[in-house]
């Protein structure tokens, strides 16, 4: 079995945006861990029992020629909400290596993923304060 989580379009048009064309691999284990984005400058409140998202379930005819246990796994047994461990493919562990960094640890990309959040952060709420300013400014004009 594997599974595909897609947003729900009343949801979407109000613009909140829940991680689109989510995929969960075919043997993956784990709690699903949603990706939700404001594309408004107003706050969104999620309530419990309100559908944000939908869950399509599909049944494999055939056994996966390569199941999720048998890739790297990263995520399998997921308890709770993780940073990414995009990090760790080889193919960024070879382009570090070339850059000379030995390897990165699971501490060093978290650390790495708090501090970019902060800048982000921070880099919305400057976004967020210029929109309002406009926003107001457009109601003083009308």
């Amino acid at each position: 079995m594997t599974a595909r989580i897609y947003e729900r379009y009343g949801v979407k048009s109000l613009g909140l945006m829940i991680s689109p064309a989510h995929y969960m691999n075919p043997g993956y284990r784990g709690q699903i861990s949603l990706i939700a984005v404001n594309n408004t400058p107003v706050r969104f409140r999620l309530i419990p029992g309100i559908k944000i998202c939908q869950l399509a379930l599909f049944e494999l005819k055939t056994e996966p020629l390569k199941p999720y246990e048998k890739q790297d796994a990263r995520y399998m047994d997921a308890t709770e909400v993780s940073i990414s461990k995009l990090h760790l493919d080889d193919e960024i562990q070879d382009f570090l290596k070339e850059k000379g960094v030995k390897k990165v640890s699971e501490e060093m990309a978290s650390d790495l993923g708090k501090h970019l959040m902060s800048h982000i952060k921070l880099a919305a709420k400057e976004l967020a304060d210029i929109a309002r300013k406009e926003f107001k400014k457009g109601k003083k004009d009308k």
